[in-house]
């Protein structure tokens, strides 16, 4: 399976639903998983070094006959599921352009457009949208860095416009903003991983005790900080990471 994570805006939550929630996708089913990143600058999936997902970055060539022969052999050579995180801005719009070129479109399962909520994001994914509607493949819309959990009235404030032009047309999962995304990034594993990791939550609660016998008072504000944390991370992952596994596997099921 493969799965395409686009936006033409940068900073519209990628990284973060590409990993977290896409790459997850396949962890939860225990199957192998690849992230790519074609991106010349950001390499964000490289950095968690602790996680199951393997990752690789992809340059992005700039000549259009080079960005063909890149994404053929990104998409022939592939032996595992693969979830493929693409650069914003111009980035996007060269490599749909090469999807379309080289017909490798054709092996794309599922497209995922993220989404925050500012009036520019969502230009920018409805744009994203309409480069994509002519290839037929089923999308879902990352609802990123959301205040408010999905059934909440405010979500449908917040993200007014994507309701207001979509309403049910189009699935969609909600990524709330958490202090957990920042502890998956320092602890260099998923959130989804890091919520099951009782080995972890063991170390933390005997560096929290030894600080307490020491009265150590920065470590125990910190320690205990991080262990609070790590429990948002078993509620992040109920709350936003499975049901969002839930539409991705509907959308295969359906696809």
């Amino acid at each position: 399976m493969t799965i395409l994570i686009l936006n033409t805006k940068g900073g519209s939550g990628k990284s973060t639903t590409a990993l977290q929630v896409a790459s997850t996708f396949f962890l939860a089913q225990s199957e192998l998983v690849e992230l790519c990143e074609l991106d010349n600058q950001n390499q964000d999936a490289a950095a968690f070094t602790a996680t199951t997902v393997k990752t690789r970055q992809v340059q992005v060539e700039v000549n259009a006959k080079d960005l063909n022969a890149t994404v053929r052999d990104l998409f022939i050579n592939s032996s595992v599921n693969s979830v493929i995180d693409v650069g914003g801005n111009e980035t996007t719009s060269k490599f749909i352009l090469s999807l379309k070129q080289t017909n490798m479109y054709k092996l794309v399962n599922l497209i995922i457009i993220p989404i925050s909520s500012g009036a520019q994001d969502f230009i920018n994914a409805k744009r994203t949208l309409e480069l994509v509607h002519e290839f037929d493949i089923p999308v879902i819309f990352s609802l990123t860095r959301s205040r408010h959990g999905r059934d909440s009235k405010r979500l449908q404030f917040q993200y007014s416009a994507f309701f207001e032009e979509f309403g049910s047309k189009y699935p969609y999962f909600v990524l709330v903003d958490s202090d957990v995304v920042d502890l998956s990034r320092r602890l260099k594993k998923t959130i989804y991983e890091i919520a099951s990791d009782d080995q972890l939550k063991k170390e933390l609660e005997e560096l929290l005790d030894a600080a307490f016998v020491t009265m150590d008072r920065p470590a125990i504000y910190s320690h205990s900080l991080t262990l609070e944390i790590l429990g948002d991370s078993k509620v992040f992952t109920e709350e936003c990471i499975l049901p969002a596994h839930s539409i991705i596997a509907k959308a295969f099921k359906n696809e």
